[in-house]
């Protein structure tokens, strides 16, 4: 691929240049558009939500989220335009990919039935672009791991002091999912990415040790008290392959044996142990239904006719989930749903098979720039780029909360921006001692 790797040599700015104003206004805006006070107060309801709220939320929308993503683009736009200092490159396959998938998303306005619904959701994503864009030149990879950090402990711990103050935190109860102020799902992910964040702030720091090993055997285990299985398997997997990665040849080889020889083993012993491994697999929780995925199967099922009716264009950026398709969909589900539980199953719906397609191969070679800029540069930083990027491709999987517009996704948008794009600004001040082509 034609791209370019460029390193600063000293890898990054000073600590002491760490942008903390520009952290604080990013971790209040995303908490601002998608935290709750009082959401674990809906715990007694299984966190749910009804058919006419989802519908209300797509007809209405969100005043506050509106206007606090607007600062977010204004703000972005302000840093882009400041000074004329960012003249932006493209970095080979990977910002080419970028640009072709939001032009993919813009046109889709030329198609959609639900044209009102559309403009809305492209200006956000507009908006978003602009500051994610904004942010990766402004951001060293660095900054990003500790902005992933500082907002990642900040909605934990407002979380927990939000459970504690309304009464919720019930961690010995049965039943109890840690959800803070973010549904048990979206926390599993926060969670997730502080432990992400503290293990490559361990390896790469040498202050604050002591700290950041605590943080991250807490974030641990929170993660696991939100009995989101999808975010601890995933967050599992993703440490496996990423270890996988950063090993040498022979010993890749000497692990792809035994992890045959596990899995024969499985093959063998297999029904014997299933019972209680699916035990383990449901983290207590009683009554959900594991093989049909705590009901995706069924849901995918019903969606598939959906997705065949506009195969190639889809019906719009973010423009499936009509109060119309909601009703029908959880009429035939008998439960309240508002989005695929697939990021893939999402974004094919919205942009059909191109935009998702042209989606995966972002994420793939996003992922291999990432972790080959961690390998050329040493430089830990990259390697948190493509641990947040896999993550966030197996998750996708199963949620689509990561490419919604919250704070996973912006890390990811940033991550793919710095990997994909450059700006003469950027390239000046640097002083970069080295390029390497991916």
């Amino acid at each position: 691929m034609n791209g370019m790797v460029m390193i600063n040599s000293d890898h990054d700015r000073p600590a002491a240049k760490i942008p903390w104003l520009i952290f604080l206004f990013l971790a209040i805006v995303f908490f601002v558009a998608n935290h709750d006070w009082f959401f674990s107060l809906k715990g007694g309801e299984d966190f749910g939500t009804t058919v006419d709220e989802f519908t209300t939320v797509v007809e209405k929308g969100n005043l506050v989220r509106r206007i606090v993503f607007l600062s977010l683009g204004v703000f972005g736009a302000a840093f882009l335009l400041s000074k004329g200092r960012y003249k932006l490159m493209v970095k080979g396959t990977l910002g080419w990919l970028s640009l072709l998938l939001f032009c993919w998303a813009l046109l889709s306005c030329v198609w959609t039935e639900e044209s009102i619904l559309t403009v809305r959701r492209l200006v956000l994503i507009v908006m978003f672009a602009l500051a994610a864009l904004a942010v990766s030149q402004r951001f060293s990879p660095r900054d990003l791991i500790f902005w992933a950090f500082f907002s990642s402990a900040i909605y934990l711990h407002v979380g927990l002091a939000a459970e504690t103050a309304l009464g919720t935190f019930h961690p010995l109860t049965g039943g109890y999912r840690f959800a803070g102020t973010l549904h048990p799902n979206s926390q599993g992910i926060n969670c997730a990415l502080l432990f992400f964040a503290s293990l490559f702030l361990l390896n790469s720091e040498g202050r604050w040790r002591v700290l950041l090993l605590a943080i991250a055997l807490e974030s641990l285990g929170f993660l696991a008290l939100t009995k989101s299985r999808t975010s601890l398997a995933c967050a599992i997997i993703t440490l496996l392959l990423y270890w996988l990665a950063t090993l040498p040849f022979s010993r890749k080889v000497a692990v792809l044996l035994c992890l045959t020889f596990v899995i024969s083993l499985g093959l063998l012993v297999g029904p014997f142990i299933l019972p209680s491994f699916e035990r383990v697999v449901d983290l207590g929780r009683g009554g959900s239904d594991s093989l049909t995925l705590t009901g995706r199967i069924p849901l995918w099922e019903q969606m598939l006719p959906y997705i065949l009716e506009r195969p190639l264009q889809g019906y719009g950026y973010d423009s499936f989930w009509t109060p119309r398709h909601i009703i029908e969909i959880a009429k035939g589900q008998n439960w309240a749903v508002s989005q695929g539980h697939s990021a893939y199953l999402d974004l094919t719906l919205g942009l059909g098979l191109i935009g998702g397609f042209v989606f995966i191969l972002i994420v793939i070679v996003g992922i291999r720039r990432a972790f080959l800029a961690q390998k050329l540069s040493r430089n830990m930083a990259f390697g948190f780029m493509g641990v947040a990027l896999l993550f966030s491709a197996l998750d996708g999987f199963l949620e689509s909360i990561v490419i919604m517009t919250n704070q996973v996704a912006f890390i990811n948008m940033v991550a793919l921006a710095m990997l994909g794009f450059s700006s003469q600004y950027q390239s000046k001040e640097a002083g970069l001692s080295w390029r390497r082509s991916i």
